[in-house]
């Protein structure tokens, strides 16, 4: 509440690091249970430096309110191996802030080293959107989601119960994913789930199929917001290593996932 934002101009980049973090046993063995293990899922490094992003957002300038922030995408690159039961340094950096049509586009860069060897990281490009922006609604032939495999790997029910157990697990307590209240105070027509929550869903899922062996980079777009209750759908993609989630009709993609 106390910050002061500069012009979008003036914005010249900020970074922090914090040594010596140990994440709590309690939260992984909750994961583990929830996902999968915390060392197969390279999306865990976000629960992980959450609260690092977000001691950096508040320390910065950004020219944005921070609940205003739309999370658009998420990638995680694999460069040493991690063991979470051991300490970590986590350094984050906003690298830059592009003004768009949309808005203005960010991106947070988390580096996570381990014995000083950089293990993971992660890029997440945040948005703050242009209320007055109106999406161009012409209706186009690309008909991709034509191409996902109409049987679903896995599914599951998402409800308030799950969205309040991953805010507590994660320390994002942004208030549009607590309680339909919250979020129609924020313009939005009711609770939607973390997006985050999403990508572990569907890493956890690969991974109990052995189908992220040999991955060293995975990519999340985030493309609908995926409101509660919901009943979402794990698909892949044909000929590709590329999957989707989506309602059960696929007529809303909730996210996409590139793995290499």
């Amino acid at each position: 509440m106390k910050r002061k934002p500069v012009s979008v101009d003036d914005f010249e980049g900020f970074s922090i690091r914090v040594n010596n973090i140990y994440t709590s046993r309690k939260q992984l063995d909750w994961f583990k249970k929830a996902f999968d293990e915390p060392n197969n899922i390279n999306s865990f490094a976000f629960v992980a430096s959450f609260p690092v992003i977000c001691q950096c957002l508040v320390q910065s300038n950004i020219p944005s309110p921070l609940l205003g922030l739309i999370h658009i995408s998420s990638e995680f690159s694999v460069e040493n191996p991690h063991n979470w039961l051991l300490p970590s340094d986590i350094e984050v950096n906003i690298k830059h802030v592009n003004k768009t049509d949309k808005g203005l586009v960010y991106e947070v860069e988390t580096l996570i080293y381990q014995m000083d060897y950089l293990t993971i990281q992660n890029t997440n490009v945040m948005l703050d959107k242009d209320r007055s922006y109106k999406p161009d609604n012409k209706v186009t032939s690309n008909k991709a989601e034509d191409l996902a495999i109409n049987k679903a790997l896995s599914s599951t029910g998402i409800g308030l119960k799950t969205a309040l157990k991953y805010a507590w697990l994660s320390k994002d307590l942004n208030p549009i994913h607590l309680h339909p209240v919250f979020a129609r105070a924020f313009g939005l027509k009711t609770a939607l789930i973390h997006g985050m929550f999403n990508a572990h869903y569907c890493l956890g899922e690969l991974s109990k199929r052995d189908l992220l062996k040999n991955t060293d980079n995975v990519k999340f777009e985030f493309n609908r917001p995926c409101f509660m209750p919901n009943q979402v759908f794990l698909r892949p993609y044909e000929n590709s290593s590329n999957y989707g989630l989506f309602s059960k009709d696929k007529s809303e993609r909730f996210l996409k996932i590139e793995v290499n």
